[in-house]
């Protein structure tokens, strides 16, 4: 098992708490920047261990994948007993012998890579355990030009299209922070603008390139182009009705697409309020900002009631029910506008290309593989639905008064 750690992180401490939990079969090598004032404890404890040299570059980014590579090349030399070695990253929980098992299992079944499946995302490959035998193909376990993110789907697209991949179907491990805090390193912030910027910067030089993974298309020199023509076939929806499938009315309207029925709102005046442009356009408003205040009550108590109480070790630091209120409740408002933002430009797509048909679908991105996750979406939306009716009910109330004032 290679394991990067955050600086400052006690790493004995953490291997000694993997082994107890995993068993003492695994051989953990650990990766840590070389200023970490842990390095000396990791040194005296016995475990193996490679360090990394920050870049010279300011704010150049954390080449988690060299890390990676490493860790793997330490760990296979370092005993020729080793199987496979599992990538992890510093915030990943949950890895017990029973995990190990599993791996361990279909290794010795044949695979050369096999994902181990995580909580909240269980479709995407982001604990890949790889075999010895990939180091005959690739030499140094990944290519130098790869960063952070592009691991995962080139290991287990290689090994798939090899017919050597496979996904655990019985354990899984958690990502406790996944992608927000980032790397090793410090300064997460400056380097996320940073990457935005050569996003942008790509995309004006090359407006036809488009792509999920365009810091690929960056780092590679831009020689990744795209191919309209090629026919792409997706692991998990090979044929026409298993894409279509993944499509579904999971969950009710989010607030964008609620917003959308604004103007029938002077549906609900009262009968005895005459119907006119001013009374039209003062239920329009009571019905909009009805909506977009059950949208933040229902937010604010989804994080500060209902998963403190269901689940409260699994919410991340900033929502953690230790974190002082105002600091909660500003995280919540703020990741309620964002995730707005974000319905409101697939709502602005879908209408912008005509597609109406689209305007209330979901993509189910848990693949029918984390029924947990699909039953909190229909819950927290469903109390959206309760407190929006709530809300309508009283602007529906107020407004003759509302009006006559």
């Amino acid at each position: 098992m290679i394991l990067p750690l955050r600086k400052g992180t006690d790493a004995a401490a953490v291997v000694a708490a993997v082994r107890r939990e995993a068993g003492e079969r695994i051989l953990v090598v650990a990766g840590l920047d070389a200023d970490d004032p842990q390095l000396g404890a990791l040194q005296a404890s016995g475990v193996p261990f490679v360090v990394h040299e920050p870049p010279h570059k300011a704010h150049a980014p954390f080449a988690l994948c060299k890390l990676w590579s490493a860790m793997a090349l330490k760990a296979f030399s370092l005993n020729a007993d080793v199987a496979a070695v599992l990538l992890l990253g510093g915030d990943a929980v949950g890895l017990t012998a029973d995990v190990v098992d599993e791996v361990l299992h279909m290794v010795a079944s044949g695979c050369v890579c096999v994902a181990v499946r995580e909580n909240l995302h269980p479709g995407w490959p982001c604990f890949p355990a790889v075999a010895r035998a990939h180091l005959a193909v690739v030499r140094d376990f990944l290519p130098a030009e790869f960063m952070n993110q592009e691991a995962d789907v080139f290991l287990s697209e290689l090994w798939r299209h090899c017919g050597s991949f496979a996904m655990t179907a019985a354990t899984h491990l958690t990502n406790t922070h996944g992608g927000v805090a980032g790397g090793l390193c410090s300064n997460e912030s400056v380097l996320h603008h940073r990457l935005l910027l050569e996003y942008g910067a790509a995309i004006r030089a090359k407006p036809h390139v488009r792509g999920f993974d365009i810091d690929i298309c960056i780092l590679a020199g831009a020689r990744l182009e795209p191919v309209p023509s090629a026919i792409v076939e997706h692991p998990w929806r090979p044929t026409m009705l298993s894409m279509y499938s993944g499509f579904m009315f999971w969950a009710p309207p989010n607030l964008p697409e609620a917003l959308l029925l604004t103007p029938l709102a002077p549906l609900l005046l009262p009968a005895g309020l005459p119907l006119n442009a001013v009374h039209a356009a003062a239920a329009c408003a009571a019905f909009a900002a009805a909506l977009i205040a059950a949208d933040f009550a229902t937010m604010l108590l989804w994080y500060f009631v209902v998963l403190p109480f269901r689940v409260p070790d699994t919410l991340p630091a900033p929502l953690s029910t230790g974190a002082p209120a105002a600091r909660r409740a500003a995280v919540v408002l703020s990741a309620t506008f964002a995730h707005n933002a974000s319905e409101l430009g697939h709502l602005a797509g879908h209408l912008a290309r005509g597609r109406w048909r689209n305007v209330l679908c979901r993509f189910n991105f848990f693949l029918g593989m984390h029924p947990p996750a699909l039953i909190n979406e229909h819950e927290r939306c469903g109390l959206f639905c309760v407190l929006a009716a709530a809300a309508l009910a009283l602007a529906c109330a107020a407004l003759p008064s509302w009006v006559a004032s």
